[in-house]
């Protein structure tokens, strides 16, 4: 599994250097945090998944779509 966090770059253009063609061709889960921020670099989905905070600072919630 790999994990990218999107969240510093500060274009689309510097998602390139993230060797995406690697990444995806070894079949492997590939987690990507702030999607957005890297544009048309990322793939299509295949599983998306929100995590969120609950009124209780010790649990989360996932939801997958």
């Amino acid at each position: 599994m790999f994990h990218l966090d999107c969240y510093r770059l500060r274009d689309a253009e510097e998602a390139a250097d993230l060797d995406w063609e690697s990444l995806l061709s070894e079949g492997d889960a590939v987690l990507i945090e702030w999607p957005e921020r890297a544009g048309a670099w990322v793939p299509e989905p295949t599983m998306r998944f929100r995590l969120g905070h609950l009124d209780d600072p010790g649990r989360r919630s996932l939801e997958a779509d």
